[in-house]
């Protein structure tokens, strides 16, 4: 079993704002400056002016360990240190949730941040449908 932060967040109960960190560098304040958030879905961290103000917030499963690679469809790349499905259940994701939109058929790669679908006929590259918004 590992943990798998689902959302790092925590209320600062000086000014009631409730503080999340999105991304693994996304240091959040909140308004009075007596708490930060840091670390998104990587690590949780801390800091505050005063200890007892902190009500935390974060969402923290445990679930089974599966492989931290994946294979793209239709083009045989691998991807390594992708993210657990635990962070994406219930929701479109182009590795572990794919609907069945109709570019499904196009190779998938992954360019320029984004997963993609490449278009047989011109080579373009189009977003996935199921790459979050």
């Amino acid at each position: 079993m590992v943990e798998i932060i689902v959302r790092n967040s925590a209320r600062c109960s000086s000014c009631g704002d409730e503080i999340v960190s999105r991304h693994r560098h996304d240091f959040a304040t909140c308004s009075c400056g007596n708490l930060s958030v840091d670390g998104g879905t990587a690590y949780l961290r801390r800091a505050v002016r005063e200890q007892d103000t902190v009500e935390e917030t974060s969402l923290v499963v445990e679930a089974d360990e599966e492989p931290r690679t994946h294979t793209l469809e239709h083009s045989g790349i691998e991807l390594y240190n992708v993210h657990h499905s635990v962070l994406c259940a219930g929701r479109p994701c182009p590795l572990h949730n794919r609907s069945p939109h109709p570019l499904r058929a196009w190779a998938q790669v992954w360019h320029d941040g984004h997963m993609m679908r490449v278009d047989p006929e011109t080579g373009r590259y189009v977003i996935d449908p199921d790459e979050p918004g």
